[in-house]
């Protein structure tokens, strides 16, 4: 699954990234480490893949908590 960011850039001359999977790829490993360190997780991969990895699994668990957090509202105003 891919997330996708529809962020229009400031400068004609930016890269265009369309995914946040595109974007993480851009950074170092040393970058990525400390985006990773962020997050509330013991997993600490060193490699950058796994690393992605992380940092998508937590990102997309997330937006999936705030879409079942939405649903539940809609339902408990339906019903």
């Amino acid at each position: 699954m891919q997330i996708i960011c529809s962020a229009l850039p400031y400068y004609q001359d930016q890269l265009s990234i369309s995914t946040v999977d595109e974007a993480l790829q851009q950074l170092s490993v040393d970058e990525l480490k400390k985006v990773a360190a962020l997050l509330n997780t013991n997993s600490k991969p060193t490699r950058k893949a796994e690393i992605i990895a992380v940092i998508h699994r937590h990102l997309l668990g997330k937006i999936c908590n705030n879409c079942g957090n939405e649903l539940f509202r809609c339902i408990l105003v339906k019903g």
